[in-house]
């Protein structure tokens, strides 16, 4: 049952936890468990039950000695993270130590881990992707491909796609190591999203505004694309998943929140209104088919929640609030989706709790 809160405000509770000495550049969430990372080199996890933080993880001995730039929950529980310094530290789950997993040559863009192995993938700006198993320490890939450098990938099973600043969109076999295909864009990528599995759909999203979805089954031509941002970046782009029909969204720095259904040929069906600054963060809350929610963060601080479901056209927010003082840079939303976490330009992640 959805509360009440999420679509009006109405006896939400805002959380500040402990802050950061600088900016928040990622974070993640796995059951009550919230970590975040940040340009002051330090990770911190916070117990979202009791809403405090549990521990920093930086140490004059272990950590980062870098920007923190991502980081993920591995299938034990473990914080797994990448920083400028080229490093991935895979943490204690007890105390603030780390295994370091030492391969890459520059700054590390996006960690994913597997929800059931200890494996995870990195992506680098050495042009480089690798698996990794996080309980040995082991890089068991290298991928390379890419001309400029990676930033970003998501995987599923034994299929990884990674997008580069050289606007390619590449497919790999992790079991082989093998290429499956690469798609050219004309534009660097700014943002994938892996659908459902069901679904076998791709997208992507540029820095020319472009958005594009590929079927994967075919993996060569794009079943959709349009520029849904003109003279902008597709910063993010997420999917509510339904095999009747999938609602894509997407937004970018031209303020704009755009809803595309499946079911009317991928044709734009409604623009979520009421940002002022460019919006660069996404995510999604499907309670049902009537409730399928949208949160979005800008660059000025505001968080905006729209219900996809019902809109049509220019639509308004259910709700929104100026929660940060500055640039929203991360959205991450509880198993439960009672709480939703904010992260940003003002050192201190927000928790927005929606139990009632």
């Amino acid at each position: 049952m959805i509360s009440h809160a999420w679509l009006t405000g109405e006896g939400m509770k805002i959380i500040p936890m402990e802050k950061h000495d600088r900016e928040i550049l990622c974070m993640a969430v796995q059951g009550d468990n919230l970590v975040t990372g940040s340009s002051d080199h330090a990770l911190h996890l916070y117990d979202l039950k009791a809403n405090r933080l549990r521990r920093r993880l930086f140490t004059p001995k272990f950590g980062h000695h870098e920007w923190v730039t991502c980081c993920d929950f591995n299938c034990d529980g473990q914080v797994v993270s990448g920083g400028m310094d080229a490093k991935i530290c895979v943490w204690d789950k007890s105390i603030p130590k780390c295994i370091d997993l030492q391969g890459h040559s520059t700054s590390v863009s996006q960690i994913v881990c597997d929800k059931d192995t200890p494996l995870c993938a990195s992506a680098s700006y050495d042009k480089t992707l690798k698996i990794w198993n996080t309980k040995s320490g082991a890089c068991l890939q290298t991928f390379v491909g890419h001309s400029q450098p990676v930033n970003d990938c998501v995987w599923r099973r034994s299929l990884l796609l990674s997008t580069g600043r050289d606007g390619l969109l590449i497919g790999w076999d992790v079991n082989t190591g093998t290429r499956i295909n690469t798609i050219r864009h004309t534009s660097p990528i700014a943002a994938i999203h892996l659908f459902a599995d069901e679904l076998g759909f791709v997208a992507t999203g540029t820095q020319d505004g472009t958005v594009a979805v590929y079927d994967l089954r075919d993996f060569r031509t794009a079943v959709f694309t349009s520029v849904l941002h003109p003279n902008a970046v597709c910063s993010s782009v997420k999917s509510f998943d339904d095999r009747e029909a999938t609602t894509i969204i997407t937004s970018g720095s031209d303020r704009r929140v755009v809803v595309v259904d499946s079911a009317m040929g991928f044709a734009p069906r409604a623009e979520l209104t009421g940002h002022q600054a460019p919006v660069h963060s996404l995510c999604t809350v499907p309670f049902d088919r009537r409730t399928q929610l949208v949160v979005s963060g800008a660059d000025n601080g505001w968080v905006l929640v729209h219900n996809a479901a019902t809109a049509d056209g220019k639509t308004n927010a259910c709700f929104g609030s100026g929660i940060v003082k500055s640039g929203v840079r991360c959205l991450e939303v509880n198993d439960s989706m009672t709480k939703l976490c904010v992260g940003g330009d003002d050192l201190e992640p927000v928790v927005l709790d929606f139990s009632g």
